[in-house]
């Protein structure tokens, strides 16, 4: 009696398992920049960006201490740390993250300095930096031939990007990319 109904049986088991991956494809697709990059998208708490799909989430989130750093997402091809270590009754930092970046990578990093919160003045704008929009918050950008940072007002909040020598010329057009694709769902967080 069920042998008649094993071929349909299988069939419906395929037909399932394309429905899965169409339906995972259709919540985290990636999709074509244009220039034959494919770009993948990371949700994090309150934001969320699109990086290209052969560079790795390295990081995020994790949190430091009452008032310590916080990395909340990091991505691209190297490594990014806090640079820091616990034990059960202290954290230890750096003065800064430890960023590990080969010829050809790029790492982008979402991250908060250790701090105490409080309201901080609006900075003024140093030579070579500019006001730029991010996710529709406002946010500081400087740059070096290596690097790129967006730093939002109000906290110690930043976007960094770095990367080696071989990526300087693919690097700002695929970090612009990821820049523009930068949306907050929420207030942003207190680190």
């Amino acid at each position: 009696m069920w042998r008649p109904l094993r071929p349909v049986l299988v069939a419906l088991a395929i037909g399932l398992l394309f429905g899965i991956v169409a339906l995972m494809l259709s919540l985290n697709p990636p999709y074509s920049s244009g220039g034959g990059v494919h770009y993948t998208h990371f949700g994090g708490d309150g934001f969320g960006f699109d990086y290209p799909d052969d560079w790795q989430v390295i990081a995020g989130p994790r949190h430091y201490g009452h008032h310590g750093p916080t990395v909340l997402a990091a991505v691209g091809i190297g490594d990014f740390d806090l640079g820091c270590t616990e034990t059960s009754t202290s954290v230890s930092c750096g003065s800064a993250p430890e960023w590990t970046v080969p010829d050809d990578g790029i790492v982008v990093a979402y991250h908060f300095s250790a701090h105490l919160p409080m309201p901080q003045a609006t900075p003024s704008l140093a030579a070579g930096e500019e006001w730029v929009e991010v996710g529709g918050r406002d946010a500081i950008l400087s740059r070096t031939s290596t690097s790129m940072r967006w730093h939002f007002p109000g906290a110690p909040e930043f976007i960094e990007a770095r990367w080696g020598p071989a990526a300087a010329q693919t690097a700002p057009a695929q970090l612009q990319t990821v820049i523009s694709s930068w949306h907050f769902d929420s207030p942003p967080p207190d680190g």
